[in-house]
């Protein structure tokens, strides 16, 4: 049974909150946490990954998403319309059992956006991590952003509405 250091400070006592809590937390209200990050800021903060910023002038109706290749792409209704066949339950499963998984005991939770043109072709791939980088990082999602590349003609749109670019995006914790 592991035992939890309790420490004092100014009299109160402190427990630290089991990391697998605040990851269960997380996948829980990922929905949440990713559509909070993408909403606009009083100052309208732009998204950055390693590459660079890759999504800005972010609205209630659209934002503006840069490919890695510098190319800007007007999105209306980001984060509607579209879905992976089976669902996003089945787009995770299928990257788990495809992707190599990093043997690590940390948990690294990852926001991953996918462009699409108005025929669902895959334009560009992107990630933010919110945890901190674990060795080889860069080796290890490269097998998770492939992946979502390859992952052309999987997709459907929710409705009759025809925009000319799309965006999806969800949360995944990897391990």
């Amino acid at each position: 049974m592991k035992k939890h250091i309790i420490s004092k400070t100014s009299g109160c006592e402190i427990s630290p909150v089991p990391f697998s809590l605040i990851i269960i937390f997380l996948v829980f209200f990922s929905r949440n946490i990713m559509s909070q990050t993408i909403m606009p800021t009083k100052e309208n903060t732009p998204l950055s990954d390693e590459h660079g910023v890759f999504m800005k002038e972010m609205t209630d109706s659209s934002l503006v998403f840069i490919t890695t290749q510098g190319n800007e792409y007007l999105v209306h209704n980001p984060f509607k319309n579209i879905s992976y066949i089976g669902g996003e339950k089945k787009l995770k499963e299928d990257m788990s059992s495809t992707v190599e998984t990093y043997d690590s005991e940390s948990n690294i939770f990852v926001l991953f956006y996918i462009l699409f043109d108005n025929n669902l072709q895959i334009k560009d791939v992107r990630c933010i991590d919110v945890s901190p980088k674990v060795e080889n990082w860069d080796s290890f999602i490269n097998k998770y952003l492939l992946y979502l590349r390859s992952t052309q003609g999987k997709w459907i749109k929710n409705d009759n509405i025809s925009c000319k670019y799309y965006l999806y995006g969800f949360a995944k914790v990897t391990h």
